[in-house]
């Protein structure tokens, strides 16, 4: 999936289309090896990114802490968003990622961030998980095909060996 080239995140420079590498780096500071670094749109992933940290802003309303995490493991990009905030209960766990489920106030949210976060996760053939304890916080953990996985997996889809 490529973007426009030469798009760039308005505070922290990334070319849309780039690569997931360009975001990655941006933000934690990391050097990625190019060759083992994730290919997708940078404007959608960066709508993902966008969205979960303003979420995790949004729940620590007593102050708190955003950690990123970045690493290349076997081929593949994990990213962590985690905070140091309300977290969220057990019984809404399951429904974060439906479209319009919210649990901020009227006016304060429409419920869509996660759930288009989701989609654009699936689009990159990638996937998110959360983890949350009330009263601790919450961690989503991203994972994305390196570009080597990304490649196998388009050679050898669909079936009938036109490319999608």
């Amino acid at each position: 999936l490529k973007g426009t080239p030469g798009q760039h995140w308005p505070t922290v420079p990334v070319p849309n289309g780039g690569g997931l590498h360009h975001l990655v780096n941006a933000v934690s500071g990391k050097r990625l090896d190019v060759a083992e670094a994730s290919v997708g749109n940078g404007g959608k992933l960066q709508q993902v990114f966008t969205n979960l940290i303003l979420n995790a802003r949004d729940a620590m309303l007593g102050g708190g802490g955003i950690i990123l995490t970045t690493d290349v493991n076997d081929g593949e990009v994990n990213i962590e968003v985690a905070d140091t905030g309300e977290g969220i209960s057990e019984e809404n766990l399951n429904k974060i990622f439906d479209p319009f489920f919210t649990t901020k106030g009227v006016g304060n949210g429409t419920g869509l961030g996660l759930a288009v976060s989701y989609g654009i996760v699936q689009e990159h053939a990638g996937s998110i998980e959360v983890q949350s304890e009330e009263g601790r916080g919450t961690t989503f953990t991203l994972l994305f095909p390196g570009t080597s996985k990304h490649r196998q997996r388009v050679a050898a889809s669909p079936a009938d060996g036109r490319r999608r």
